[in-house]
């Protein structure tokens, strides 16, 4: 391996990402170990150093198996990529091109997402095959607590705000399996009356997140005994990332959507976060206004595929032979 990229021990990637601060929460190795429940994500995350005269990098690469010239993903489950720079953050990508030209040839692709904070004026890399553009929803924590409640927060989120309030709902983190579990029933549960989603994470995938990994964050929502909601939060850069969330239709006017999503915000005002991430919405017009009426607004991110080269190559080839194959038949049959 070139002097510029190595692999690293599990040891070196924990002390890493020990000292790192604003660390995107796929470079986290106790998410990586959560991720091996998941079928798709049963072989070993393999950590790399970086480095060049001015600054160096962790990168995670999630191998979708273990076989040769299989593809891989640096952002696992669709977060942003498993990329961070010791001195600059995710603001330096020519290490992260370093990276993907030393690996292209081993790998049959490898693709990420853009985090949102990387910011709209990021450069390109410019072996990228196939882009995607999408965006997100970030609420932008400029101010206090009490200046986004009563300037970005609209009306209908205050009045929720306060009816959860009233009702005495209360909202605590899940510290253990069995209120994980809880929570996981209400999901299965809003899943199976919705008809089903396209991907029903395990449960197994959230006992494991709240174990092992100190940048998830399980939130539920209380009425007296009852578990009525809860939701996800990630860890991620320097970001709180609204990963997931469901709530106990039964209990739907106590408004427990609302009280988790507050206390979240209110977390990561005290945890001097610079947005809280509140995901992409799919197109889907009550995502969409649920999350602009706290004050949250789209920002552009992109997904990269950096193809092998040779593939690459190969694949133009065969597209040159089969034209000039059709133009011969052509002439002939003129």
């Amino acid at each position: 391996m070139s002097r510029q990229v190595r692999r690293i021990s599990v040891a070196e990637w924990e002390r890493w990402c020990a000292d790192a601060s604003n660390l995107p929460i796929a470079c986290d190795p106790y998410w990586a170990q959560s991720l091996r429940v998941l079928p798709s994500y049963k072989g070993e995350a393999i950590p790399f150093l970086v480095d060049d005269e001015s600054d160096e990098a962790i990168v995670v690469m999630y191998p979708r198996n273990q076989q040769p010239l299989d593809s891989a993903t640096l952002s696992p489950l669709g977060l942003p990529a498993a990329f961070h720079t010791k001195s600059s953050g995710f603001r330096n990508l020519a290490l992260l091109g370093i990276f993907l030209r030393e690996q292209a040839l081993r790998w049959r692709s490898i693709g990420f997402t853009r985090g949102p904070y990387w910011g709209a004026n990021a450069p390109g890399l410019a072996s990228a095959d196939l882009t995607h553009d999408e965006s997100t929803h970030v609420l932008e924590l400029a101010g206090d607590y009490n200046t986004l409640f009563s300037n970005d927060f609209k009306g209908a989120t205050r009045t929720c705000i306060r009816r959860a309030e009233s009702e005495g709902v209360v909202v605590e983190r899940a510290t253990d399996p069995d209120m994980v579990r809880r929570y996981y029933r209400i999901h299965s549960k809003l899943a199976e009356e919705k008809g089903g989603y396209a991907e029903l994470y395990p449960e197994s995938l959230f006992v494991s997140l709240a174990e092992r990994c100190q940048r998830f964050e399980l939130l539920v929502a209380r009425k007296g005994d009852d578990v009525i909601g809860g939701a996800a939060f990630l860890d991620d850069g320097p970001t709180t990332f609204y990963w997931h969330a469901a709530a106990d239709r039964t209990f739907s006017r106590m408004q427990p959507a609302y009280a988790i999503l507050d206390s979240a915000i209110k977390l990561a005002l005290e945890r001097r976060k610079a947005g809280v991430n509140l995901g992409a919405s799919a197109g889907i017009d009550s995502l969409i206004l649920f999350k602009e009426s706290w004050g949250a607004r789209p920002v552009a991110i992109r997904s990269e595929v950096h193809r092998n080269p040779l593939i690459r190559g190969l694949r133009s080839i065969g597209s040159r032979v089969r034209a000039i194959r059709g133009s011969v038949f052509t002439q002939l049959g003129g």
